[in-house]
């Protein structure tokens, strides 16, 4: 497994940099308001339910944290030592490429990414949240980061449903908009004589700062959400078909070899073990280089 460089793992570009710290940032502070403010109220300490739900969210917290910085680490370019110059051309099958800007003779499905400046193995597309491409050997953190995403989101927004409409609904008043607080307690406002008492309508208007700081989060879970199943709809094809983004929009199917072993091209030889931890090693069964050789290879074998 080869690694980035130090100084190419943080982004160049501000709103990727935004984007990244955004990743690091919220996803933390999210697992901490679920974990200490909201799963107190929705279970007792202690209860089977309790239990379960905080070692579902250490696990899925977890691996998603492992995987976006495994996503991030893995170098997924070529490396240019073990590729031919464009003076070598005739030693190469017709099906490479040659790359003027990396002054190499690149393989199959390998293409030059614009931003991180180098040619990809088995390019995928270029991710503005991890700041980095995906490619070959860092698709398989991609994924699993995408669909923990999607498992996280969904446990998130059904409790936080549960959260402020069935107990801070009922029992602290909890509403998303300030002013609607402020219809409910109107009566609260006023004092023994009928006189408004000022500060107490403005703390009936102004919501808490947990009121705010879940208020945020509340409404970044459905963009996540919703965001992270579309794009799961709209990549599926790849896992299925085994083709990258690009590939797929050219119709381009001649390096589909079947469900399983397009899988493992993502996920490892390892793949029933890789979805629980990205440090569980699973080894790709193809080098992202000699494609056509290698899967006639592998074709005739199986």
């Amino acid at each position: 497994m080869k690694l980035r460089p130090l100084n190419k793992i943080w982004p160049g570009d501000n709103m990727e940099r935004m984007l990244v710290s955004a990743c690091l940032g919220l996803i933390p502070g999210a697992y901490y308001i679920l974990i200490i403010k909201v799963l107190p109220e929705l279970l007792d300490y202690g209860s089977a339910g309790y239990i379960f739900l905080q070692l579902l969210g250490m696990f899925l917290f977890s691996n998603l944290m492992s995987n976006f910085i495994m996503c991030v680490l893995v170098d997924p370019s070529i490396d240019p030592s073990t590729m031919g110059s464009p003076l070598e051309r005739e030693k190469q099958p017709r099906e490479w490429h040659e790359c003027k800007k990396c002054d190499i003779w690149a393989p199959p499905r390998s293409h030059h990414c614009k931003i991180c400046d180098v040619c990809v193995l088995k390019r995928d597309h270029h991710c503005n949240f991890t700041g980095c491409c995906v490619g070959h050997a860092n698709y398989r953190y991609f994924f699993y980061f995408v669909i923990y995403m999607l498992i996280s989101s969904l446990v998130a927004f059904i409790a936080s449903l549960v959260f402020v409409y069935f107990l801070r609904g009922g029992s602290y008043k909890f509403v998303l908009l300030p002013f609607a607080n402020g219809l409910y307690d109107v009566r609260e406002v006023f004092n023994e004589k009928g006189e408004l008492n000022v500060k107490e309508l403005l703390k009936s208007v102004i919501p808490s700062q947990f009121e705010m700081v879940f208020a945020v989060l509340f409404g970044l879970n459905w963009v996540v959400l919703f965001s992270t199943i579309c794009f799961l709809y709209q990549r599926w094809p790849i896992l299925i078909s085994g083709v990258t983004w690009y590939e797929l929009r050219t119709k381009n199917f001649n390096y589909d070899r079947g469900l399983r072993l397009n899988l493992q091209m993502i996920f490892g030889s390892r793949m029933s073990l890789s979805w629980i931890s990205p440090f569980i090693s699973s080894p790709l069964p193809h080098d992202g280089i000699h494609w056509m050789s290698e899967d006639k290879d592998a074709g005739d074998g199986n």
